[in-house]
């Protein structure tokens, strides 16, 4: 059997570069009177997880820089580099994996899920869109009347209990970016939609997720307490066990100078 190539890559699964053997490759070049490139189509499997998934190497004569080679000056052309399944430009929260972990909250879960897709796309105006969409959609799961400007829904969040001060503080900042996305074709940089994001999963878990959680402990804590066997009437309770929630005062003298001796 031939030994495969072996080429770094980026692994999406291992999220990071990994030594991958090249299983399949193929060059579709162009070239006519002015322009000429070239695009090299990789089959990459991750020699750590086995994951295959496609890598795009493509350069053109048009985009280069001049770089110095021996002391003479050269020219490099510049490789963009892109793979499918395409990289995760954002990890989504743990608890969004299969769509929000909560109740009754299926458009929220939508929208979201196309606003991730946006971002791994580098769809900037689209992601703040998408942002402001999704406090637009929650705020309505929470009881907030749609028909109400953002302002007004900040407001009766507050008045609902659902957010404090700082968070309608945030979330105004979240609200004025998305808009500015939406009515001005703002294109936001990077770390602006990273905290754009941020501040929209601060709400969501705290408005659903955490709700949600908090619920299912306890019914399991419920389910618990059904299981402990209750103490019998007859039973003694044994000398060195005392009840929780006793009078810690109704201590004797000689059990406090006991502990005391013990702290040393």
């Amino acid at each position: 059997m031939t030994e495969t190539e072996i080429k770094k890559a980026h692994c999406a699964n291992c999220k990071g570069s990994r030594n991958c053997d090249i299983r399949g490759e193929f060059d579709d070049g162009y070239s006519d009177e002015v322009i000429s490139g070239n695009t090299k189509w990789l089959i990459l499997q991750c020699r750590g997880c086995e994951t295959v998934f496609v890598q795009t190497v493509s350069t053109n004569s048009e985009d280069y820089d001049y770089a110095e080679r021996y002391g003479e000056p050269d020219i490099e052309y510049n490789e963009r580099i892109s793979y499918w399944p395409a990289i995760l430009r954002r990890e989504r929260p743990q608890w969004f994996e299969h769509g929000i972990e909560a109740e009754n909250v299926g458009s929220l879960s939508e929208v979201m899920t196309e606003l991730y897709v946006a971002l791994e796309k580098d769809l900037a105006i689209l992601s703040a869109i998408g942002i402001r969409t999704s406090f637009d959609v929650a705020s309505g799961l929470l009881g907030v009347e749609e028909r109400l400007p953002f302002n007004k829904k900040l407001e009766q969040l507050v008045s609902l209990g659902k957010i404090g001060a700082s968070d309608s503080e945030r979330l105004a900042a979240l609200v004025d970016a998305g808009s500015a996305s939406a009515h001005r074709g703002w294109s936001a940089k990077s770390e602006d939609l990273s905290t754009m994001v941020e501040i929209l999963e601060h709400f969501v878990f705290d408005a659903f997720v955490h709700p949600h959680r908090a619920k299912k402990l306890d019914e399991q804590a419920s389910k618990l307490r059904a299981r402990v066997p209750a103490r019998g009437k007859d039973q003694n309770m044994p000398k060195n066990e005392e009840p929780l929630g006793g009078d810690l005062g109704t201590a004797t003298n000689a059990d406090q100078k006991t502990r005391a001796t013990a702290k040393l």
